[in-house]
C-alpha cells in the first residue's frame, strides 16, 4: 500500500475502484442474506399452513370485503 506522499493518480484510482468493488460486494451479500431469510420464513409459513384446515374461498373473500 502506498503512503499519502507517494500516492499517484493511478494509485488513487485503484484504491477507489477497490473500495467501490468491496462495497458493492457487501451490499450484494446483504441482499442475498435477506432473501434467504425471507425464503426460510415463507417456507415455514407454508409448512404451518399445510397443517391447518382449508377455508372456503367465497367465505374468506366475504369476510375480507366486509373489513374494507
Amino acid at each position: 500500500m502506498q503512503t499519502v506522499e507517494k500516492l499517484t493518480t493511478e494509485g488513487l484510482k485503484q484504491i477507489i475502484k477497490d473500495s467501490v468493488r468491496e462495497t458493492l460486494s457487501e451490499k450484494k451479500l446483504k441482499n442475498i442474506f435477506h432473501e434467504v431469510i425471507e425464503d426460510i420464513a415463507l417456507s415455514k409459513a407454508i409448512d404451518e399452513g399445510m397443517k391447518t384446515v382449508s377455508v372456503n374461498k367465497d367465505d374468506f373473500l366475504k369476510k375480507l370485503k366486509s373489513r374494507i
